[in-house]
């Protein structure tokens, strides 16, 4: 069967609309455009970046591109059809998504489609959209999170959609009072600049939000008591996953407790979780660790309560990186005679099955002998004031042989550095030696940190940074 959009929705008779500036289409309609796009597509045998800035233009030639049998790549950067120099060596990919690129260099997670169709299901169904819901598009396209996890789920639902994307906050706040929006979703600092904006434009308008949902960051306890208390009337989820999960992995609503304690949740239908003994990174990591007769490194089970590496196993995770076989292999893992993935992320699973978040595998650095975790000292940045923040480890030069720990922050004044230091955990057994503030942290389309950017902030504005003694 060819893969179609046409796919997506749970009744035949389907009431999605998509609102955008220039002016309503339904999805009978958006798929009569594709038809008649297909034949203008470049007949390119990989696959093909396809224009995804506004998310009509993003459904026509997503269609038209599966119409063709080509491989659909959704991108920001591009405002016509590219075919993509990768040779498509995947048996069954029908559709790429690229990763947000904040912890490297961007991969393409390639899908088959169904895979995608039941992800969207799934994801209308915990959230419960119905054909009643108006959907605030915040989220860019070029990922999982806008694009299956918003946009996909509506038209599974048969909900209303509208754009409201946009690079101001002010205006995005009022992009949603326009759509009287019942359902936003959104990474943690774009919703808080949403709490922020919305009493002032419209003190009624959060009382439409029924569901908020949270994903594509680390959403803090105090900001997820923020969140629901913003939006009084409505359901905010704290959703955990990754693009390669396609996308989501676990999630938990603001009416379970468990929500305040800053667990991501349990895992969704169809998601298989464990937590494994932390692999060995980098161009070596498969052969360092155990191995199945088969070659594939064998992920070791932790016990409930010990942390290691969140993997998992999914009928909707990719099939695998095109262009990029030995990445798809260094992130392959198997349980028995369960195939799955790892995710880079370190996190346990407590007693209740709900998994908590810890940070990043590879973020561990070594300074002065001791190992510190820059994503523990990030939080405690966060526990000290900062709306957000990044740690990062210089180059070494002239007194720091091993590096200088440095911590760029965005917060509304500098923080005391006594008070940081108080905020510090166990895992971080020094204060960084440079402190860095900015009113507000680069970040990509997707709202994330840009940490290369944020990299090369820090080496530029080294010689003024406030050096902590």
């Amino acid at each position: 069967m060819t893969p179609s959009l046409a796919q997506l929705p749970l009744e035949t008779r389907s009431r999605f609309r998509l609102r955008t500036r220039d002016g309503v289409m339904t999805l009978p309609e958006i798929l009569a455009a594709a038809r008649a796009l297909a034949p203008t597509l470049p007949a390119c045998p990989g696959p093909l970046a396809i224009p995804a800035r506004d998310p009509l233009a993003a459904l026509v030639h997503l269609e038209a591109a599966l119409l063709r049998g080509l491989v659909p790549v959704p991108s920001t950067r591009t405002h016509t059809p590219s075919p993509i120099d990768i040779q498509v060596n995947i048996p069954g990919a029908q559709l790429a998504i690229r990763t947000s690129g904040s912890t490297g260099a961007p991969r393409l997670p390639a899908f088959a489609f169904a895979s995608l169709v039941r992800a969207a299901h799934r994801i209308a169904a915990y959230l419960a959209l119905g054909p009643d819901d108006e959907v605030a598009l915040l989220q860019p396209l070029d990922h999982g999170f806008g694009l299956v996890g918003q946009l996909f789920a509506a038209i599974a639902a048969g909900a209303a959609v509208t754009d409201c994307a946009s690079p101001y906050p002010s205006e995005r706040a009022d992009a949603v009072i326009a759509s009287q929006a019942t359902v936003v979703a959104a990474v943690p600092h774009t919703l808080r600049q949403l709490a922020e904006h919305l009493p002032e434009l419209d003190p009624l308008a959060a009382r439409n939000l029924r569901s908020v949902g949270s994903a594509g960051g680390r959403l803090p306890p105090i900001l997820a008591r923020r969140l629901a208390l913003a939006f009084p009337d409505a359901v905010v989820w704290n959703q955990y996953g990754c693009t390669e999960a396609g996308p989501r992995l676990t999630a938990v609503p603001s009416t379970h407790v468990a929500f305040y304690t800053g667990t991501v949740g349990r895992a969704v239908d169809g998601v298989h979780l464990w937590i494994a003994q932390p692999a060995p990174h980098g161009p070596s990591a498969t052969a360092d660790a155990p191995a199945t007769p088969d070659g594939e490194a064998f992920a070791q089970v932790m016990p409930a309560g010990r942390p290691g590496e969140i993997c998992f196993s999914s009928d909707t995770q990719m099939l695998g990186y095109l262009g990029d076989p030995d990445a798809t292999r260094r992130q392959r893992r198997t349980l028995g005679a369960t195939s799955g993935f790892f995710t880079g992320d370190l996190g346990l699973l407590d007693p209740d099955d709900r998994l908590h978040v810890l940070g990043r595998a590879d973020d561990l650095v070594k300074v002065k002998g001791e190992r510190v975790s820059l994503e523990a000292l990030a939080r405690a940045a966060e526990a000290a004031g900062a709306r957000a923040a990044i740690a990062l480890v210089d180059e070494p030069a002239g007194d720091e042989p091993d590096g200088c720990l440095t911590l760029v922050y965005e917060a509304d004044h500098e923080l005391d550095l006594p008070t940081l230091t108080r905020a510090l955990p166990p895992s971080v057994p020094m204060a960084p030696r440079r402190l860095l503030w900015v009113p507000a942290l680069p970040r990509l389309p997707s709202g994330k940190p840009d940490r290369a950017a944020i990299e090369l902030l820090a080496a530029l504005a080294a010689p003024s940074a406030r050096t902590a003694r």
